[in-house]
């Protein structure tokens, strides 16, 4: 896990840790991205499940990647919860 502050600018770093090294599940806070940015930049040969959670507005945002080997299910908490508690929540559920 670790703060992107920007996926777009960091790129190349993203390639490195999905493709060079040994991680099942990655997970990104502060992608800084939007709709423009397609997955298929973010994860060029197609290794990962990419689960976003992208701001509206400027800066914040979230993504898990899980290797597709992993079978991944994305349960999204009802609006009503997140207004009692002031958060959107996605959950992430991967198993085998």
């Amino acid at each position: 896990m670790f703060n992107a502050h920007s996926v777009v600018n960091k790129v190349l770093e993203l390639h490195q840790y999905l493709y060079c090294e040994i991680y099942d599940m990655l997970f990104i806070t502060e992608t800084w991205l939007t709709t423009e940015i397609s997955l298929g930049l973010l994860d060029l040969q197609f290794h990962y499940h990419i689960l976003r959670k992208d701001r509206i507005s400027v800066g914040g945002g979230a993504a898990a990647f899980v290797k597709r080997y992993l079978l991944v299910s994305e349960v999204i908490i009802d609006n009503t919860f997140a207004e009692k508690n002031g958060k959107s929540c996605t959950s992430l559920l991967p198993w085998r």
